[in-house]
């Protein structure tokens, strides 16, 4: 590995914490490596920023500024934006020093900061609000997903806590870990990553979706 770039170690407890708080609630700007950053920089000053994001509404800041061209009028260069599919692969390629600035789920962020003690510094808050619950045609109201299985973007979202919100004033018992019973009227929640959840609600895989657009919007 390079010199100034993150330990094997530091890149595992990436890869693990990124799989445990995949899609941990909304909120967290772009993010730039720090120090590691400005080495790199230093050490070629003409490599364009690399940009990596999600097909999400969250993405739009980076996007939208890629394609104005708002970084080449602040001087900045900057190579076409990578897409990713999963929170965690798009945090895993940031710590490994893939990409230079993302958008990514706040608590993620605050785990990298604090919990990795990685290099990072957040820039911006971005997305606040926009999201859905997104279920099959034949459900009608939140009562009919007893039995059924609802997709979230990680345990430690907002979503998580939004849908368990909705579910438990319609009489409906959120359960993790099991499968769900019509009879008991229980709701398995399913971590799943957002470019997932169209397909496996087509598939009657789950009942429903809780996610930002444009997935909501893609179902509809």
């Amino acid at each position: 590995m390079s010199a100034g770039g993150p330990s094997r170690r530091v890149l595992l407890r990436a890869g693990a914490g990124a799989a445990a708080l995949t899609g941990l609630g909304w909120g967290a700007g772009s993010l730039y490596a720090d120090s590691q950053q400005e080495a790199r920089g230093a050490a070629d000053p003409e490599r364009p920023v690399r940009i990596g994001y999600l097909p999400i509404t969250d993405a739009s800041p980076l996007l939208v500024a890629h394609a104005n061209g708002y970084y080449e009028d602040a001087a900045v260069p900057v190579a076409d934006p990578v897409l990713f599919r999963s929170w965690s692969s798009l945090s895993e390629a940031f710590v490994a020093g893939k990409v230079d600035a993302i958008h990514l789920l706040m608590p993620m962020a605050l785990y990298m900061r604090y919990g990795l003690r990685a290099d990072v510094r957040i820039t911006a808050w971005n997305h606040t609000n926009g999201s859905a619950l997104t279920v099959r045609p034949d459900v009608a109201e939140i009562a009919d997903l007893a039995g059924e299985s609802v997709a979230i973007p990680a345990w430690w979202s907002v979503h998580n806590v939004v849908v368990q919100k909705l579910l438990r004033a319609a009489g409906l018992t959120p359960v993790m870990r099991e499968n769900p019973s019509r009879e008991r009227r229980t709701v398995a929640l399913l971590p799943m990553a957002p470019s997932d959840m169209l397909p496996a609600l087509n598939n009657g895989v789950i009942g429903g979706y809780v996610v930002a657009d444009p997935f909501n919007a893609a179902a509809e």
